[in-house]
């Protein structure tokens, strides 16, 4: 019969310890043990599996220990080499005290327990890294009264008004304790020594905010601190004493507080506290201060006296108490409680405030007072003006415009190219038509935008460019050159518009089969498409709406599809198959699109002559319309476009019916505007309407 010899490899390499979150559950504890195993020729043996079985004993002679654990394992051999899971197969028993001395015998089938020297193996650095409670083989223990640390302990948690004595330093040299505050701000831990030995120089140490901790080592003859979140110290700390710095989350002092450099990431309290560099990080109490360099990034607090830092001086009188007084820098006063600055003549010297240095929204009222500002007092390149090349000033009729070098110059405002009239048709008052002027005249419009800002935004299909107006009806700008092209910033009929919230401009450039992108002011962005069915590519695209999102949707009339892009101008994906048809979800060229306020899609079905309605996923809901034409209410008649108010309500240009129907969100009839089949020139009444649009006014503007 073969006799086996075990060599130990490893006492330990791992723990397996874990927790589960119900509570009183355990999961099963293992540890990992390895070993090598030879012949009596002290020979690896060969590779193969081995039936193994493993004791635990309370004593190193298994003819007088007891045995406390057994298993037995397969185990696999590599080059004599094994690796086991001690407690995988037959779990240890929970009464077992893992902080004792045990022994591991081990055997082969039926061989007798290998030895080492004739007992069996200590395991005692396998379970002091075992315990039944431990972070990194570290001991952790709860309490919540008095305690004396012994030396089996590493990390104590501890909660209430609590003493904790610490063992003799010269008893434990390089012995480590953590010790943590588990509890709120209402106890205390006090933490004190034995045989008048000392921490830090002093005899005791405290800790009141809840979660601080500390971590003490010996050095043979006292016990130092090497790292603490919480410190309340009874005694003066000088340079001396704290070598060159103290860092810490929260340092409460007694007495005085002198040193070159402190750095508070919480708070800080103190009777007094001289200092060369001082940070703190959130809060600052102290009763009297004297710094040379000063850095506060949240709320400083001073609750007596005066603080001095250089020549600037903080007092806490009560006639005085909101004011800091500069007196090195021209006299500026800052009057903080309620928010005003008192800035006398000079006091701000800098070439310029820097960018971004006023973030408010607009000026009060009565904020600048003059009302003169005085010759050279601004002194810009030019003056920023929204939507407009224009400052609305000066006498009646009259704007100031700009030279372009600085200088401005008032001018009489060109007539407005909007011609109000008053009507009232089918219920719904008529407000004003345009586009009689020089400028804001017009060759076949056929899309309109409205800004959030009330920025009118006209396809000038035939001159082959865009229109822009105010709110007011005053002409801004155009973009295009006013004739056919493909380049950037040129089009070819252009069909429709839209506008972002931002005020950036999207056209459909319908000739050039692309989506061409601008600036609010008219700048060329970027643009997508090329001719094709392919993903991305288009023909004809007749109409385009942007969402909430900035997610771009053109209606590709020729390509029976409506494309979705992200806000970039890449491709997301399509609605409809790409052919024309007369099923849900087809389409039979597609003109016009838009979005509502939730994401859901509406699709003016040209020639199926209906409303189509999606979700913002792009699947089928249902549709307005018989699905041919017809000129009653609810029917269409080569339906050009559809816009959805804030309100949900759906508007349809029903270009043949010379009219615009209006639907409740739900797809109901609503009402007319407009005579049906009965073109005119009259204010209310239509001549084959292309487009719609509504403001957040709810005020309707159609071409």
């Amino acid at each position: 019969m073969k006799s086996f010899h075990r060599l130990p490899l490893f006492i330990i390499v791992f723990i397996s310890l874990f927790l589960t979150t119900s509570a009183q559950a355990d999961i099963q504890k293992t540890i990992n043990f390895q070993g090598f195993l030879t012949n009596s020729n002290d020979e690896a043996v060969d590779d193969k599996n081995y039936s193994m079985s493993f004791s635990l004993w309370d004593g190193s002679d298994d003819s007088t220990a007891s045995k406390v654990w057994e298993e037995t394992q397969q185990v696999s051999v590599s080059r004599g080499i094994y690796s086991v899971n001690l407690g995988e197969t037959t779990p240890f028993p929970y009464t077992l005290n893992f902080a004792e001395q045990y022994y591991l015998g081990v055997q082969v089938g039926n061989d007798s327990i290998m030895k080492i020297n004739g007992s069996l193996i200590p395991i005692v650095s396998t379970w002091h890294s075992f315990r039944s409670d431990t972070s990194g083989g570290r001991h952790i223990k709860s309490v919540s009264q008095n305690y004396t640390l012994a030396g089996t302990d590493d990390v104590l948690l501890v909660s209430g008004d609590v003493t904790i004595t610490l063992p003799s330093a010269e008893d434990m040299p390089k012995k480590w304790f953590t010790i943590k505050k588990m509890d709120d701000d209402n106890t205390t831990v006090t933490i004190v020594t034995s045989n008048g030995e000392q921490i830090n120089n002093v005899s005791s140490l405290s800790m009141s905010s809840q979660f601080s901790d500390v971590s003490l080592i010996s050095d043979s003859q006292k016990w130092v601190s090497i790292g603490f979140s919480d410190l309340s110290l009874n005694h003066l700390y000088t340079k001396t004493e704290i070598d060159t710095s103290i860092s810490t989350g929260s340092l409460s002092v007694s007495g005085n507080l002198t040193t070159n450099t402190l750095l508070i990431e919480d708070l800080i309290k103190a009777d007094s506290a001289q200092l060369t560099k001082m940070s703190i990080t959130d809060v600052a109490s102290i009763d009297q201060l004297s710094t040379e360099s000063l850095n506060v990034t949240a709320s400083f607090i001073l609750i007596d006296e005066t603080l001095k830092i250089s020549n600037t001086t903080l007092v806490s009188t009560a006639s005085t108490s909101k004011t800091i007084s500069l007196p090195d820098s021209s006299g500026v006063v800052v009057v903080t409680k309620d928010g005003s600055v008192i800035v006398p003549d000079n006091a701000i010297t800098s070439a310029k405030i820097a960018d971004g240095a006023i973030t408010g929204a607009d000026l009060q009222n009565g904020a600048i007072s003059y009302t003169q500002i005085a010759s050279g007092g601004i002194s810009t390149d030019r003056l920023a003006a929204s939507g407009s090349n224009a400052l609305s000033s000066g006498s009646v009729g009259q704007s100031l415009r700009s030279n372009g070098d600085g200088s401005f110059f008032w001018e009489t405002i060109i007539s407005s190219p909007f011609s109000p009239t008053t009507a009232t048709i089918s219920g719904v008052s008529f407000a004003y038509s345009f586009g009689t002027q020089p400028f804001g005249e017009f060759d076949k419009p056929k899309g309109i935008a409205v800004g959030q800002d009330g920025t009118i935004i006209v396809a000038d299909t035939g001159d082959d460019r865009i229109q822009v107006f105010s709110s007011s009806g005053d002409f801004a700008y155009s973009i295009g050159t006013d004739s056919s092209g493909n380049n950037i910033g040129q089009f070819n009929d252009p069909e429709a518009v839209a506008v972002d919230k931002n005020g950036k401009i999207y056209v459909a450039d319908t000739g050039n089969d692309r989506i061409q992108v601008f600036s609010c002011s008219g700048a060329y962005e970027y643009s997508f498409g090329t001719y094709g069915s392919n993903v991305g590519q288009m023909k004809d695209p007749t109409d385009i709406e942007i969402d909430k999102n900035d997610k771009i949707y053109v209606a590709d009339k020729d390509n029976d599809r409506i494309q979705i892009f992200s806000s970039s101008g890449s491709y997301e994906y399509s609605i409809g198959t790409g052919s024309s048809g007369s099923d849900p979800g087809e389409f039979n060229d597609p003109y016009g699109v838009a979005v509502d306020s939730n994401g859901k899609i509406y699709v003016a079905d040209e020639g199926n002559d209906r409303i189509q309605v999606f979700t913002s996923s792009g699947a089928y809901e249902y549709s307005i319309g018989k699905g041919s034409s017809g000129s009653n209410i609810g029917e269409f008649d080569d339906i050009r476009d559809v816009e959805v108010d804030n309100n949900g309500k759906i508007y349809a240009a029903d270009e043949y019916n010379e009219r615009i129907q209006v639907f409740t969100s739900s797809g109901a009839y609503d009402y007319s505007i407009g005579v049906t089949r009965d073109d005119g020139k009259e204010p209310g009444r239509f001549d084959a309407p292309n487009a719609v649009a509504i403001d957040n006014n709810g005020n309707i503007y159609s071409i």
